[in-house]
């Protein structure tokens, strides 16, 4: 082993022990339930240092990719866990420098070579930047993704290097509308009409639309009129752990079966609000999980 490949291998093995995934639940405005979520690594030495910093220093150490593996290793180890839950796709991010390296499309592969889970389950979550040596490279490890059955998805659209040609040349089954652009929805009609046509145009070709960075009950709505798919943000919950995700979803799905129990009376007494949540199609009765 060369010295550089040492240093890199040290430094992961460093941070692993600090290593844990977060997952983010996303809300389903067609099936109207939560059975999506991105898994998002984070770090805690206990000295204040986040994920950002750790992951920065590996892409110039250029190990970033094994930061990236690990994550998918983890979520792959934890989805018979997810799946008794009915979580139906989980997101995992791909860094540029990963989508642009030979040896670690070959360590991807290897993964879910071993993996008897139906690959549906994973969306790679592929983020435009100009951190991307090699846009044909991304392209092609795009495509075989999804030969093998996965999902892959656009993140942050909108913004920095997002831009049509690249929509139109790299292979897709999700666009991750970022939320600087969400959050434009209320400052102008244009910015409305505008994320409006974007959806009615990919759902032509079968294209699902997440918006992400949903903080407030309006941009829910709004963003449901629009047909969008999915919804993403703090109204419905923040990262957390694996153990608080489960729980999270356990008592959002035992809410959904106590519901479906009531009573002709109770459902009267209710009915305002179930016709309200019906024609707008959004998560009204979701807690926003405390800091």
């Amino acid at each position: 082993m060369d010295e550089k490949r040492r240093i890199m291998k040290s430094y992961f093995e460093n941070a692993l022990p600090y290593l844990e995934v977060f997952y983010q639940p996303i809300y389903d405005l067609n099936k109207k339930k939560l059975n999506v979520a991105e898994a998002l690594l984070r770090y805690d030495d206990g000295h204040h240092q986040n994920i950002e910093q750790v992951i920065r220093k590996a892409e110039e150490m250029g190990c970033v990719s094994c930061f990236d593996l690990w994550v998918l290793n983890k979520v792959l180890e934890q989805l018979p866990e997810l799946k008794k839950r009915n979580i139906e796709r989980i997101n995992v991010n791909l860094s540029p420098v990963t989508c642009s390296s030979v040896e670690a499309e070959r360590g991807l592969f290897a993964i879910l070579d071993e993996c008897t889970s139906d690959k549906s389950v994973i969306c790679f979550e592929i983020t435009e930047s100009n951190q991307i040596q090699d846009m044909q490279q991304v392209i092609k490890l795009a495509e075989k993704l999804m030969k093998r059955g996965c999902h892959v998805a656009i993140d942050d659209f909108g913004k920095e290097e997002s831009n049509l040609l690249r929509l139109m040349q790299m292979p897709f089954s999700v666009l991750k509308i970022d939320k600087a652009v969400v959050w434009t929805i209320d400052t102008t009609s244009f910015s409305k009409d505008l994320i409006s046509e974007i959806i009615y145009f990919l759902h032509k070709y079968g294209i699902q639309i997440t918006a992400e960075g949903i903080e407030n009950q309006l941009q829910a709505k709004e963003l449901s009129d629009m047909g969008c798919d999915f919804l993403q943000g703090y109204l419905i919950s923040k990262p957390v752990s694996f153990k608080d995700f489960c729980a999270f979803i356990d008592a959002h799905n035992k809410k959904g079966s106590a519901e479906m129990k009531e009573t002709p009376e109770e459902k009267g007494k209710n009915e305002p609000q179930k016709r309200k949540m019906k024609k707008s199609n959004i998560p009204y009765d979701f807690p926003v999980l405390a800091e």
